[in-house]
């Protein structure tokens, strides 16, 4: 059972992880690169 739970535990991280980057890909679109975000595409 204990193996279970730490699936569902690494599960929840997983979903959580990928919500972030979701998320972050939403709200900055433009990321700044290794320019320093003056040649991000704005």
């Amino acid at each position: 059972m204990l193996n279970l739970q730490r699936r569902v535990e690494w599960l929840i991280s997983e979903s959580r992880f990928l919500q972030v980057q979701i998320y972050a890909g939403m709200t900055f679109p433009y990321r700044p690169h290794r320019g320093g975000g003056k040649d991000s595409g704005v």
